[in-house]
């Protein structure tokens, strides 16, 4: 059986001291390593004591995160998984700086 290593154990090594959504947002240009990030890190909330749903709880996160990094990587994200939503606004808020 293959031992293969979750996307969110790889960029936790690769960047020890920062925290691994902002990694993930600022490193992942494939669309489909994109879509397993969103899948594993869906997955990952589920596993903690919330409250909230997990998958709307990891789509706010991440809407958050893009209103952060410049536009070309934040369409990048909103148009590989349309459903992200800014936690404030509720919307799609891209970086404008």
């Amino acid at each position: 059986m293959e031992n293969k290593t979750s996307l969110i154990e790889k960029l936790k090594s690769e960047r020890p001291c920062r925290d691994f959504v902002f990694t993930a947002v600022r490193t992942l240009t494939n669309p489909d390593e994109i879509r397993q990030f969103y899948k594993e890190y869906t997955e990952w909330l589920r596993q903690g004591n919330l409250t909230e749903d997990p998958k709307d709880l990891c789509r706010k996160n991440l809407g958050y995160i893009l209103g952060y990094v410049d536009q070309k990587v934040a369409d990048l994200w909103k148009e590989t998984i349309p459903e992200i939503r800014h936690p404030i606004s509720e919307g799609y808020v891209p970086f404008k700086g």
